[in-house]
């Protein structure tokens, strides 16, 4: 869901005692941080904007789900995570009011803040919240005002106060984590999937010759499964079925086998999961399709195999009978026999992303616990199991480096490439400057990285009638961001203003369907 046009230069929403970054879909209160998953996102942006409105389910159904057939638990599913989110022990706040046979309503203080109000650029911000401080912290009228009369001096103040608290928290994870800080970096890029569209979830094969990712192009919430070759670039759609949202969800080792994840939400099928695996070794058209198990979850599993004809690895969960709870689990393949490899106890969320050293020895392995993710080392079968680090924030994947040398992971809050040496603990902080704020970063080839940019777009549309009623046309939806539409529509068109990679410039939309810049008014 997009803000409102008069929220669009708030990245930080308090919502009472939380504040969200709704660049990366991050709930953070204190030390505390909840990255929410998208469809959760989307459902607390609505309540945000329906704030003490009494909210039907129907409602929901339509702003959420599109208007598509959605049955009471998916709904009831999506209700009862986003109180999880924003529930904290010993804490009574009710934000979610359940209205009997009427729906819901959202009750919380509200204010959007600008990256003004914050006053920390990124890369400090991120070193703040890792030394546990906040991401940014909302002022009242009075504190406003207060610092109106005094910038003077505070600004200074504070300035210096906030350097010397980067200064030593960054000595002192040094001292503890061997922490290797290295300039930021401009990344220079090229763009891999040029269509309009939303794409999300990543996964790029051992060999690096392909990228699966899932893309919505129309803009109707549902996400069909696309392969891409990295040599050619020609992208190849997998398996699409209608009335499912596909998703990769990881590779074998030393094949090009890709596991993908299928949800249907047709009427009859609402609510069901299934495994596949696609074997692309006598190419792509040629590829072989075998659906390997159903899965009872809403959430995306991590998958992987280094004997991709007899065996699968996977995140179970419904573990020791709790919905959100995973483990690791060992499915033989030929036979239905799993064994459990990784035992995450209840106080969190358990283990939900692994990935395989490329020697096909050694996985890597990540468990939620406390809010923040803890990084493990293992056998493949699980044996010899070992924590490696606690990391001070919850991030949704690692990778194996090329060599098995290092495990990397990016950390969005810093929007830095984090890399953990095994042969001498430490862990090395690499900040990439880039021209849009990034969701996600994997590794490509030739030390290249493949990264996906923050979802919003904002597009401009027209309100006309059609069959009596008041309906949304689009108008302009480019691949930049539409910000404002001049305060006149003539015969001939109009005139906005969009943002994007080349900065911000001045366009016209004629009548007649030609669209066209203003490159003498171009600002940087």
């Amino acid at each position: 869901m997009k803000p409102n046009a008069n929220q669009t230069q708030s990245r930080y929403i308090s919502i009472n005692s939380w504040q969200l970054d709704i660049d990366y879909r991050l709930l953070s209160r204190g030390e505390i941080k909840r990255e929410l998953e998208p469809l959760i996102y989307e459902l607390l942006m609505y309540f945000i904007e329906h704030n003490a409105q009494l909210v039907s389910r129907r409602d929901l159904v339509d702003a959420i789900w599109g208007g598509r057939f959605v049955d009471d638990n998916t709904i009831n599913r999506a209700i009862f995570e986003l109180r999880k989110a924003l529930k904290l022990p010993h804490d009574d706040v009710q934000y979610i009011k359940t209205v009997y046979k009427k729906g819901y309503s959202f009750q919380a203080n509200i204010e959007h803040l600008t990256p003004a109000q914050c006053g920390r650029d990124k890369t400090a911000q991120g070193m703040l919240e890792m030394a546990g401080g906040h991401a940014c912290v909302p002022l009242s009228n009075a504190d406003e005002a207060t610092m109106t009369t005094r910038k003077g001096i505070q600004h200074w103040v504070m300035l210096l106060f906030a350097l010397g608290v980067i200064s030593a928290s960054v000595l002192f994870l040094a001292a503890t984590l061997k922490l290797d800080l290295v300039e930021p970096k401009l990344m220079q890029h090229e763009t891999l999937f040029w269509e309009k569209g939303t794409v999300i979830a990543p996964s790029v094969s051992f060999d690096k010759q392909w990228l699966a990712f899932s893309a919505d192009q129309i803009g109707d919430g549902r996400f069909t499964l696309k392969l891409q070759n990295l040599s050619n670039l020609k992208v190849h759609n997998v398996n699409s079925v209608e009335l499912t949202d596909t998703y990769a969800v990881g590779w074998a080792t030393h094949s090009p086998v890709l596991y993908f994840q299928r949800f249907f939400y047709s009427q009859e099928r609402s609510g069901d999961c299934e495994l596949w695996s696609a074997d692309f070794s006598a190419g792509v058209e040629q590829a072989n399709y075998q659906k390997l198990l159903d899965c009872d979850t809403s959430y995306l599993m991590s998958v992987g195999s280094v004997d991709p004809a007899n065996s699968i690895v996977y995140t179970k969960y419904h573990y020791r009978g709790e919905p959100g709870l995973s483990a690791l689990v060992q499915r033989n393949l030929r036979t239905g026999m799993e064994f459990q490899i990784t035992s995450p106890d209840a106080s969190g969320k358990g283990d939900y992303f692994f990935h395989f050293s490329h020697s096909g020895t050694k996985l890597a392995f990540l468990r939620e616990k406390e809010e923040k993710s803890q990084l493990f080392l293992a056998n493949v079968d699980g044996s010899k199991q070992q924590k490696l680090l606690d990391i001070n924030n919850f991030v949704s994947r690692v990778e194996w480096s090329d060599s098995d040398q290092h495990i990397a992971w990016f950390d969005a809050l810093s929007a830095s490439l984090s890399q953990f040496s095994l042969a001498n603990n430490e862990l090395v902080l690499q900040p990439m400057r880039t021209s849009h704020p990034l969701q996600s970063v994997i590794s490509g080839n030739h030390d290249s990285y493949i990264a996906v940019s923050k979802y919003r777009d904002f597009d401009v549309q027209r309100l006309q009638y059609i069959a009596g009623e008041v309906k949304a046309v689009a108008y302009s939806d480019s691949m930049v961001d539409e910000k404002l539409v001049a305060p006149f529509y003539t015969k001939r068109g109009s005139i906005y203003l969009t943002e994007g990679q080349d900065g911000t410039t001045i366009w016209q939309n004629q009548r007649r369907g030609e669209k066209g810049y203003f490159p003498q008014h171009q600002r940087k």
